[in-house]
């Protein structure tokens, strides 16, 4: 599928009232629309959002409201955003009734009969416009930062998304309701307990969406604590400590104990990769190994005759040495035929025998043992919590000299960490493995108990209703699909993190960061937190290869693309973003043309879209005089000029939005 983003309308709302028109003489494959801070980018981001999504149905008045004038308020507003779909056009048109705080959808689709009320897209786009999937393609720097938020999965999403494995999902969905509807009025060869079982499956059905549910929210929470209790760190941080060694002690401790955890991670993860190393768990281990290598080696094992030749020899006229092969013959080759070995075997010990060869015999004395690993990784768990604590000492230490309000700020952080840390016990216990005892009931927390309790009740029922064939298949087709879908994200995580690291490598040169791992989030090497500049980068290198390995094509939509990047960042940058995909639109303001245009420019040369849209304002009054005498449409409070000379030369200071 094609989608591509024509052009939008505004009218009555923060944003100014314009006409925007990307598909006039054609799409370029680049379209810049250049707007000054407080011109309504946000607002025209949140409203493409929303036009695309339909999340607005079910706003409350206060939030519709949020997109009403601060000044000049009006009635009512309308948006209009207008699609491509595979050349086929779609629009989906908000209007905005800031009396009542409603709001109401209209879907202009004439391949599905023309105008229609309320949110409507045509079946076959409908799952590309979530939110899950539109925050994707509509980017901003807060996405980038929640791919690399250890307590989000963004960057799973993503994957999921775009890679359109959430297909998978979909068919295990179907095939466990397709069981449901069969067996729900299945005549049972007996009645005894059906109906117990069954009250139980709806029950367990239940407790499994209620702890999803839970899940999610408590998730979410902890998501907005952390924020919360980071922001209240920074707020304490500057506000204590007048003595600037102090200060400076605090900063130092922190840098090391973040270095510390991740020495303590990467020595978790060696340990973890040791201890599946059978020959390093104990060296009688690897002495038994060589031992049964040689005993191999001895006997000739595998021998290079196989028990299949002599099999095939019994089948032929004449034997290797031209003798007539009779039924005596041929009785007696396929009976010593079992003195050796199969191919099968044979390719197994060769295989083993080679393995001994490279990873015993041929062993490094000085590699890790399991013994050393975890003696590296309880050292490095000692240092950290040390430098942990030391950091904390000084925290408190640096609190207790200051005024009463720090006082109070420290304690809100101490009461958000204890519920921080509550929240993160139910997180554990939710995502637990079950336990081999049966110790969780209906009532447990455990999703993973409540799943398997769910498969058991649906295994009785299946046996009482004579469906067990069909819940075998049904079963089959589960695990296939969860292990078709484990087995495509590790394939195209490790293929994303030699993509992604060598793309950054260039573009990062004098700041270089690396991934270590794409799990839920993107987590990097020797690092927990990045610079805005890194983040960015990171999330548009992450981007850049997942859209690569998508089927469909979507335009890419982006906020301020280089506004916190460095010269040489943006230069690199300016020249990734255009592969992104056959569609690039980015709101951008003055400042970041330095190096990033240039770089666009030249890797798409013609091929762009210039546009600078500015409001009608005291401060944009001598902007009127110079306009230029083509490309320029006006509304009551704006001006949109089309044209790359207008768009380069335009310079104005910042104003704050309405």
């Amino acid at each position: 599928m094609k989608i591509r983003l024509l052009g939008w309308e505004s009218s009555g709302l923060r944003c100014p009232d314009a006409r925007v028109n990307l598909a006039e003489g054609g799409i370029c494959k680049v379209s810049l629309i250049q707007m000054p801070n407080g011109t309504g980018k946000t607002t025209t981001l949140s409203l493409l959002k929303v036009a695309l999504t339909g999340r607005a149905r079910d706003w409350e008045p206060d939030q519709v409201m949020q997109f009403a004038r601060r000044r000049d308020a009006q009635p009512a507003g309308k948006f209009l955003v207008r699609l491509s779909v595979d050349d086929k056009p779609l629009t989906f048109e908000l209007s905005f009734d800031f009396i009542e705080g409603g709001i109401r959808y209209r879907t202009t689709s004439p391949g599905a009969g023309g105008v229609s009320e309320g949110w409507k897209p045509p079946d076959d786009v409908r799952r590309f416009l979530t939110s899950r999937f539109v925050d994707l393609f509509v980017f901003d720097g807060e996405l980038a930062n929640k791919m690399l938020d250890p307590h989000q999965s963004r960057a799973e999403e993503a994957i999921d998304a775009l890679c359109q494995l959430d297909l998978l999902d979909a068919v295990r969905r179907e095939a466990e309701l397709s069981w449901q509807r069969l067996t729900k009025d299945k005549g049972a060869k007996t009645e005894t307990g059906l109906a117990m079982w069954k009250s139980k499956e709806k029950t367990l059905a239940e407790r499994l969406n209620v702890l999803k549910i839970n899940q999610k929210k408590a998730q979410d929470e902890l998501t907005a604590l952390i924020k919360n209790v980071s922001t209240i760190e920074k707020s304490i941080k500057g506000r204590i400590a007048e003595d600037k060694t102090l200060r400076d002690d605090l900063q130092r401790m922190e840098l090391e104990e973040t270095r510390l955890e991740g020495v303590k991670d990467q020595s978790a993860a060696t340990a973890m990769r040791i201890i599946r190393q059978p020959q390093r768990l104990h060296d009688s281990l690897s002495r038994s190994l060589s031992l049964l290598k040689g005993h191999l080696d001895k006997a000739k094992l595998p021998d290079t005759t196989s028990r299949q030749f002599f099999v095939e020899l019994a089948d032929t006229e004449l034997c290797v040495c031209d003798r007539p092969i009779g039924d005596a013959e041929r009785e007696a080759i396929l009976a010593k035929a079992g003195r050796y070995l199969g191919n099968d075997i044979a390719g197994v010990l060769n295989s083993l025998k080679q393995d001994i060869s490279l990873l015993v015999d041929t062993e490094d004395p000085e590699q890790q043992t399991v013994s050393g690993a975890l003696t590296a990784l309880s050292k490095a768990e000692n240092d950290f919590h040390k430098a942990q604590t030391e950091r904390q000492g000084l925290f408190e230490k640096l609190v207790e000299q200051s005024d009463e309000e720090v006082h109070k700020l420290n304690e809100q952080l101490k009461q958000k960490e204890v519920r921080k840390h509550e929240l993160e016990d139910v997180l554990s216990e939710m995502v637990r493995q079950p336990m081999d005892a049966d110790n969780d009931d209906e009532k447990t927390v455990c999703i993973a108990a409540i799943v398997k309790q769910l498969d058991q009740a649906r295994k009785k029922i299946a046996d009482i209703t004579g469906t067990v064939e069909l819940k075998r298949r049904i079963d089959l087709i589960v695990e296939l699909t969860n292990r078709a879908k484990e087995l495509a994200r590790d394939r195209i995580r490790a293929e994303l993190v030699t993509q992604c690291n060598s793309q950054l490598s260039k573009i990062l040169v004098a700041d270089e960061v690396q991934i270590a791992a794409i799990q839920k989030s993107i987590s990097l090497v020797g690092q927990r937190e990045a610079s805005v500049g890194q983040t960015l980068a990171v999330g548009y290198t992450f981007l850049t290869a997942v859209l690569e390995k998508g089927t469909h094509q979507f335009p890419l939509i982006v906020d301020s693309p280089a506004g916190p990047l460095d010269d040489q960042v943006r230069r690199e940058v300016g020249k990734m973003i255009p592969s992104l995909c056959d569609q690039f639109v980015a709101f951008t303001i003055s400042t970041e043309r330095s190096h990033f245009l240039p770089a666009i420019e030249q890797y798409v040369q013609k091929n762009i879209r210039y546009l600078t849209l500015f409001r009608k304002v005291s401060g944009t009054k001598h902007l009127l005089d110079s306009l230029p005498s083509e490309g320029v449409n006006q509304s009551e409070n704006a001006v949109l000029v089309e044209g790359r000379d207008y768009f380069v030369k335009f310079a104005l200071a910042e104003e704050s939005e309405e």
